[in-house]
Formats: C-alpha cells, sequence, structure tokens
C-alpha cells in the first residue's frame, strides 16, 4: 500500500501522462489515520488529496483496499474522477472471510506481523515474481504496525460501504479480477464497462507521494477544519 508497489506502471505510463502515485496513510512516509478510521475516512483523505492536487478530475487506480477507496470516491465525489481502474478487489466477502482478516488486523496491532504467508499466497516461484517478493517483503518488514492494522482493520470492514453505489459509478471504468456481480452493478447505468479477468478539530498532516511530471517525490500538506469523520493524516 506504498507508493513503490507502483513504479513499474508509473515508469511505463509516465511516458504519455503525469503520473501521481500516494502512499497510503500509514504506510511509506504519509502519515497514520486515527486507529479508529474506517473506510470512509480512508476515501475522504482521497478526497482531500485530490482536491490539494488542485488539478481537477483524475483517472484513478487503486488495487485491492485501493479498490474501495477509488471506488468510494467515485461514488460519493463524482466530480473528481473521469476514469476508475479497480483491481483484485473484494465485495461483500463473508462472514468468515471478514472474520479472518479481523484476525490478522488483531494480530497487527498486539505487534505480531506474518510475512511469509501473503507472500506464498501472493507470489510463485517464477524469477520476477521472486523478485517482487523480496521487494513486497522488505516493505512489510518495515511497515508501521498500528497504521497496517488501522488500514486492515478498515479493509476487512468497509467491502459493503459502497457496495450499494457502485451501479451510480457513471464515469468510464475498468475492472480487473472482479467478481461477476460486481461487473453488473457496475454496468447497471448502461455505458460501457471494460472487464478484465485475471470532533471538528484543526489537524496538520502529510502524505508522501511521487509525481512523473517532478520526476521526485512530494510532500503534500493541507490544513482545514475536520470533523472526527474526516481525518486528514
Amino acid at each position: 500500500m506504498q507508493a513503490h508497489a507502483w513504479y513499474p506502471q508509473i515508469d511505463d505510463l509516465a511516458r504519455d501522462l503525469r503520473v501521481i502515485a500516494v502512499d497510503m496513510p500509514g504506510h511509506g512516509q504519509s502519515d497514520a489515520l486515527d486507529a479508529s478510521a474506517g473506510l470512509q475516512q480512508f476515501v475522504q483523505w482521497a478526497i482531500d488529496f485530490i482536491v490539494a492536487l488542485d488539478i481537477g478530475p483524475v483517472n484513478l487506480a487503486g488495487h485491492s483496499m485501493g479498490l474501495l477507496i477509488a471506488s468510494g470516491v467515485a461514488v460519493t465525489r463524482p466530480d473528481l474522477v473521469k476514469r476508475v481502474a479497480v483491481l483484485n478487489g473484494v465485495y461483500r466477502r463473508t462472514a468468515e472471510a471478514r472474520q479472518a482478516v479481523l484476525q490478522r488486523a488483531a494480530e497487527l496491532r498486539s505487534g505480531t506481523i506474518d510475512v511469509d504467508t501473503p507472500l506464498r499466497r501472493w507470489f510463485n516461484d517464477e524469477e520476477a515474481q521472486r523478485v517482487a517478493a523480496r521487494k513486497v517483503g522488505s516493505w512489510l518488514k518495515s511497515v508501521d504496525l498500528q497504521g497496517y492494522a488501522t488500514a486492515y482493520t478498515a479493509f476487512a470492514k468497509g467491502d459493503e460501504s459502497y457496495a450499494d453505489g457502485w451501479h451510480e459509478i457513471a464515469c468510464p471504468a475498468l475492472g480487473r479480477d472482479l467478481r461477476v456481480h460486481v461487473f453488473r452493478h457496475l454496468a447497471g447505468n448502461d455505458r460501457r464497462v471494460y472487464l478484465r479477468r485475471g470532533g471538528g478539530d484543526h489537524r496538520r498532516g502529510g502524505c508522501d507521494a511521487r509525481d512523473s511530471d517532478a520526476d521526485r517525490r512530494v510532500r503534500l500538506r493541507t490544513d482545514s477544519a475536520l470533523s472526527d469523520q474526516h481525518h486528514w493524516p
């Protein structure tokens, strides 16, 4: 959930486009959200980030937890999204699956992180996959466990937060490895969808991103009056 994971795509897309990748709150160099933050707060964080960029509507892509955030932004602030790509996500997981993810979040909060199990699930034994696994493993070993636990809890509980609004997404959408009923929700408003398989207080914080136009990492900060539900990291 840090911008480094997107660098291969950034390097390719940046040939023709301006690409900005941001570290998720509590990951990389971005500040963590409050420990009680749910998916709605992560969506508001993304909205605040896009607004602070002051570049108008964006093409938005999200993977896994990022998919839930990207879809939440597209549902609640369609004025900020020109196109959305949603990749490898969950949709209305079973109670058993949710409990398994919540258990992992509890382990993270206790200071325990199992790096090997997810790496075996995510990667195979091909050389390129092993290289990627080593990179991801190094990120997991250095992650802020409390920030990771907050995100993981939001991920466990948030798959239904915007599920009923998927059919309201009006911009062009690209989905990869989504269940058929998710595709039906996306296509529910008769537009084309591309599917590929495979308390108010003042807080100051920041998030870290990579901007391909500047060819450097940038620190974006904001000052604003925020409600208890809407925290800038």
